[in-house]
């Protein structure tokens, strides 16, 4: 196949290495620096401490001029930058390209439904993480994890797609509903992402604080209330199981749940900063914070389900990024933002029953 990948990222560059070594005909669009990368050196993906070089690549920085006919174009941004890449494409969607948005956060496939149709339009999440050292140099830190798919109008063949990843050795996971698909990303990106970024903290810093470990529990609890009224089940991704993981973080007593997760969490992340920290470190204005804790407080609204700590970690993190709220006022300060976030709070939800969802 002829594919195109939008937006050469970490997640963007480990599709590339594992699609062209499948023998695939890779065009990734990146920034300046990633294409002077791959044209130097190629984009090389470190395993075990050795450097492979991707094979069946070209990265360009721009659609513009290219006149290919490509069959799967791969829309990798940030969720924020979807509709500039789904505005890009739409030449190649007319000529009969698939699309899959493989990205963190709700409402990219809304963005790139309304620009590019459902038709022929796919949602896609990656469970492995993997962390981009430096333009075209990535590390997959943990073995475990692969790649969700569904599609987005009920009916389209998704199997066919899952088998060009499939044979590209990445463990596949299809789903009926991509909204169950990427609201069960959600929940796994919302762990161990905004509070650290906010205090400016390691993972392992965060979850060792009790406070923090129920603060964001509660997140994850108003997040499933979300889920829940919305009629969705959560389902399992490649390499985590996420409805049992979310209830247990939910249901169980902080004395049963925290001595577990303040391991298990930081241990499932490799070693890899929560990408909201990195974000917010690199002084970038846009944060997929939005997309996350945002997506919560946007549904809740529509839903009439209070989510006061999701919008209390939603805005002081918007605000830093913007520049509006200094982020030294909350680095390292747990109790600050535990108050921030509290206000207005009661009880911390729960929910009985072993229904994983």
């Amino acid at each position: 196949m002829d594919i195109l990948i939008m937006g050469a990222g970490a997640i963007g560059s480990l599709l590339a290495f594992r699609l062209g070594a499948a023998g695939h005909a890779i065009t990734a669009v990146g920034r300046e620096r990633y294409v002077r990368a791959v044209r130097d050196r190629g984009l090389l993906v470190e395993v075990d401490g050795r450097a492979m070089r991707a094979a069946n690549l070209r990265a360009v920085e721009s659609v513009e001029g290219l006149d290919d006919r490509f069959d799967l174009v791969l829309i990798t941004t940030k969720a924020f930058d979807t509709a500039v890449a789904a505005v890009q494409v739409q030449p190649f969607v007319r000529q009969g390209a698939l699309v899959a948005v493989v990205q963190n956060g709700v409402g990219g496939i809304d963005v790139a439904s309304g620009i590019l149709g459902a038709d022929r339009l796919y949602a896609g999440v990656i469970t492995t993480p993997v962390e981009a050292i430096k333009p075209a140099l990535i590390r997959p830190l943990l073995e475990k994890g692969g790649l969700g798919l569904a599609p987005v109008t009920p009916g389209q063949d998704v199997e066919a797609l899952s088998t060009v990843f499939t044979r590209s050795h990445l463990a596949v996971r299809s789903c009926a509903s991509w909204q169950a698909l990427v609201w069960s990303k959600l929940m796994l990106n919302m762990i161990g992402n905004a509070i650290p970024a906010i205090l400016d903290w390691p993972l392992e810093r965060v979850y060792a604080h009790r406070s923090l470990y129920e603060l964001e529990r509660d997140a994850l609890c108003e997040a499933r209330a979300v889920v829940r009224q919305m009629g969705l089940k959560l389902v399992s991704l490649p390499g985590y199981p996420v409805g049992p993981l979310v209830w247990m973080l939910c249901a169980a007593p902080s004395w049963v749940a925290h001595p577990i997760f303040r391991i298990a969490i930081p241990a499932g992340r490799g070693g890899k900063r929560p990408s909201l920290h990195i974000d917010l470190g690199r002084g970038r204005v846009q944060s997929e914070v939005e997309f996350l804790n945002g997506a919560v407080v946007r549904a809740g609204e529509r839903l009439g389900i209070p989510t006061p700590i999701n919008r209390a970690l939603c805005e002081v993190l918007t605000g830093v990024a913007r520049g509006e709220v200094e982020w030294y006022a909350f680095q390292g300060q747990a109790g600050r933002l535990i108050r921030r976030a509290r206000e207005g709070t009661v009880t911390h939800l729960t929910w009985s029953g072993p229904n994983h969802t």
